[in-house]
């Protein structure tokens, strides 16, 4: 593995060690540095993913092993919850038995003498439904957004969606009937109808998928969109509205049109449709509704 000990110690960046082998090759490669790295131990408790088994005597006892190796100071220990979103029985019981086993293995390493300050376990579904596990801190990652992380616990907290994805009026034209629109003729006109193109498209993070199903916000109604999504346009059927005009701003997510309404057309989840918005999008920031910054990733 190719580890840059430089440019984590410069930055001060604190790293996941999931086994003995990562933990010893960041301990090698700080080797003769006179520096260290703050780590977290991560324990897998029935997610299955990375971490140090909490059923497997050998990993617990290859845990305490890497938080012993020079170079390494251990600031926190985590585990990660699979079914915190979901309110199920089944998923309940395996959240409490999660719970159990991280706590087990905190208790082995407390035994074996390692010293930490911080334990996390809850995600976003898990501060929502179970604050009583909260211990040192949370990792809230999309109800910082605003969103929830699943239908089942979305009436858990009061949550207001803080992000819209927006585009403006490119282009306004009449289109006549019997025409088609965009690619592969998907959509076609069965009488005279006023078609709006907007600048954003799947390379942007709306997706293909969306085709002929999504609506768009403009003037606070709501205009669906006609014929197949492109790279970087699409078409809304505007003709219910004739006071729309070029350059007015229209709204792909957001409150009228929210995140998770767009995941449920995509038959996927929220945290997807919101990975996929590219570094085409700028950044703009907002508060008390006046940008007080923006981040542009691509000029």
């Amino acid at each position: 593995m190719d580890i840059r000990i430089d440019y984590l110690v410069q930055r001060k960046i604190a790293q996941t060690v999931y086994s003995l082998d990562y933990a010893q090759e960041l301990s090698y490669a700080l080797n003769g540095t006179r520096e260290y790295l703050k780590i977290h131990l991560k324990i897998d408790t029935g997610m299955s993913r990375i971490g140090f088994l909490t059923y497997d005597e050998q990993s617990l006892h290859d845990a305490a092993c890497a938080a012993t190796l020079p170079g390494l100071a251990v600031v926190g220990v985590f585990t990660h919850f699979s079914s915190a979103d979901s309110i199920t029985s089944e998923a309940t019981a395996f959240t409490e038995l999660q719970y159990r086993r991280f706590n087990y293995a905190l208790e082995y390493l407390k035994s074996a003498r390692i010293d930490f300050s911080l334990r996390h376990c809850c995600n976003s579904g898990a501060i929502a439904q179970y604050p009583q596990y909260a211990m040192d801190m949370v990792r809230a990652g999309i109800i910082t957004y605003g969103i929830p992380a699943s239908e089942d616990v979305k009436n858990c907290l009061d949550l207001r969606p803080v992000m819209t994805l927006q585009t403006v009026v490119a282009h306004i034209k009449n289109v006549p009937i019997g025409s088609s629109i965009g690619y592969s003729r998907t959509f076609k006109v069965n009488s005279t109808r006023r078609v709006a193109t907007l600048p954003v498209g799947y390379a942007d993070g709306f997706p293909v998928a969306l085709s002929n199903k999504a609506k768009v916000f403009l003037r606070g109604k709501t205009f669906p969109v006609v014929g197949r999504i492109c790279m970087d346009m699409c078409m809304i059927d505007i003709t219910e509205d004739p006071e729309i005009q070029v350059g007015d701003i229209a709204t792909i997510i957001g409150t009228d049109n929210s995140c998770t309404e767009m995941a449920a057309l995509l038959h996927t989840i929220p945290y997807e449709v919101l990975c996929q918005i590219s570094k085409r999008v700028p950044r703009i920031y907002v508060q008390n509704e006046k940008e007080v910054g923006m981040q542009q990733y691509i000029y």
